[in-house]
């Protein structure tokens, strides 16, 4: 029904102007005479905004055109069907708003593209949530689709399978998610991940928290349950940043009372806070390789997690063949708190366990920053001014390098040899002797290729770099011979000068008269 039929409807039944929205000629009110529901609005082209009365609305709701959903708060609650997607945009949604509404998924995405392309999609003051199915996304873009600027603010993605997957098909395909900000954004209570992102580029997330994901060991694939994988796939991509959030408690098990096993079906083996991966690995990637240049992730905190931050991968090439993902690049981890990262699962005894990830296990080392990444790409990664301390690798055997199990860094030697130093100085280990392991200290241990040169000697991230790791005493300034040399001379010179004035004058004798 069009806005003229419903005010035809609203003369002949003396219904109140201000419901059927006369005083703002482009605005239309749900429920109304003219528009018991909100896909009759939509329905309508000369419909913006919508404005959706507090209630619960059992629909799946198709979005092709401009237009302005805004609903009352929390108590406007767009209820799915089972299956379905509770919003579906399509080719020609473009500068759309939703905001201030509630949305509950059954089964389906909350707010889905599945194909084609739109521009400006905003999302205000949504609270989304789904039923922990692994067939729910909370935002969901498909394999062919693009976003090309993607504002959300002050909206949460909870208890989905995973808060948000954008896809990406490996082939020439040229789909992609860009120009997006994020700021007070919700991602908790995911089952699988937090987010899966397969196509991203300048991207800015900001006052956001990315917790408590990745705990269903139910779910496929759980033994890479996490927080945010950021897993780009076929095409080049750049500058994500993640300013000001939490990651905090993914793909850790226990919260139910249970012990997971792993190796084997329901353990979090390859759990992570944050991984950051450009898939160029063969035979799946190779084709049509990704990249990605310049990455932040700045003034956060990542705890508690399976582990915390894991940069690139091992695969393998061949069969014993290993091949380090030749990126990201250029990643700054800086004025973070990246502590208590430790496994939560047990190994199973009779099993074999890996001492060290090899190109063909699938099991990453444990700790707080841990860099499979080639020589090339490893010399641009800046760690500096980061709390590592508290991270390990639990009960599992002793890696490879040194009598500890679990890292505050760790950079491959296999892949870097004597080139390839991890830039990670000036970082809090946890001791006022700097790091541990290699390093001879006593905080979290580091391994080779890792530079743990002029740590901080306190928690506070904004103290004075420089303390010998062997030391808990400042580093003495010294001089230039130059200046030595200066105040040599200078000292010769008074001492002289005391010298003489310390003789006593010989007057002249007075001529007799």
């Amino acid at each position: 029904m069009n806005r003229f039929t419903s005010k035809v409807l609203c003369l002949l039944t003396l219904t109140l102007p201000t419901v059927c929205n006369w005083a703002h000629a482009a605005a239309c009110a749900v429920p109304s005479i003219g528009y018991a529901t909100i896909q009759a609005a939509i329905n309508d082209p000369g419909c913006s905004p919508i404005n959706v009365a507090a209630g619960t609305f059992n629909e799946s709701l198709s979005i092709n055109r401009t237009l302005t959903l805004s609903g009352s708060g929390a108590n406007t609650i767009l209820n799915a069907p089972s299956n379905s997607a509770a919003i579906s945009l399509a080719t020609g949604a473009n500068n759309v708003v939703l905001q201030n509404f509630a949305l509950k998924a059954n089964g389906g995405n909350g707010i889905a593209l599945t194909g084609g392309s739109i521009s400006n999609l905003t999302i205000s003051g949504v609270a989304a949530s789904g039923t922990d199915n692994q067939n729910e996304s909370g935002l969901f873009v498909g394999t062919t689709a693009t976003i090309t600027t993607l504002n959300v603010s002050n909206s949460s993605f909870n208890d989905f399978g995973y808060g948000w997957y954008f896809a990406k098909a490996v082939s020439a395909d040229a789909s992609n998610v860009s120009n997006v900000t994020a700021n007070g954004l919700d991602i908790i209570g995911n089952a699988f991940k937090g987010l899966y992102i397969e196509k991203l580029t300048n991207a800015s997330f900001t006052s956001s928290r990315f917790n408590d994901n990745g705990l269903s060991p139910s779910v496929f694939n759980s033994r890479v349950n996490g927080g945010i994988d950021i897993n780009l796939k076929a095409g080049a991509y750049q500058n994500l940043s993640f300013n000001n959030v939490e990651i905090v408690g993914n793909a850790v098990s226990g919260t139910d009372g249970t012990v997971q096993l792993c190796p084997g079906t329901g353990g979090f083996c390859q759990g992570f806070g944050i991984w950051l991966k450009a898939r160029s690995d063969p035979a799946a990637y190779n084709t049509f390789p990704a990249t990605l240049t310049g990455v932040s992730i700045t003034n956060s905190l990542i705890s508690n997690n399976q582990r915390g931050v894991l940069v690139g991968d091992l695969a393998a090439s061949a069969p014993n063949v290993p091949f380090f993902f030749p990126g990201p690049s250029n990643v700054t981890i800086t004025n973070n708190r990246i502590i208590n990262n430790v496994p939560t699962f047990v190994s199973v005894p009779t099993m074999a366990f890996p001492q060290v990830k090899t190109p063909n296990s699938n099991m990453p080392l444990f700790g707080g920053v841990i860099v499979y990444t080639a020589a090339a790409a490893t010399a641009t990664i800046n760690i500096t001014r980061n709390d590592l301390s508290g991270n390990a690798g639990g009960t599992f055997p002793t890696f490879v390098y040194g009598s500890v199990s679990g890292w505050g860094a760790f950079n491959d030697p296999a892949a870097n040899a004597a080139t390839g130093i991890l830039p990670s100085g000036c970082n809090f280990w946890g001791a006022t002797t700097g790091a541990g392991g290699v390093a001879g200290g006593g905080g979290t241990a580091t391994s080779p290729q890792v530079d743990f040169s002029a740590p901080l000697v306190t928690a506070n991230l904004n103290g004075v770099c420089g303390a010998d790791p062997a030391s808990a005493f400042p580093t003495v300034p010294t001089l230039s011979a130059a200046l030595l040399g200066a105040l040599l001379m200078l000292m010769i010179a008074a001492a002289h000068f005391a010298a003489q004035r310390a003789t006593p004058s010989i007057g002249r004798r007075k001529t007799p008269g």
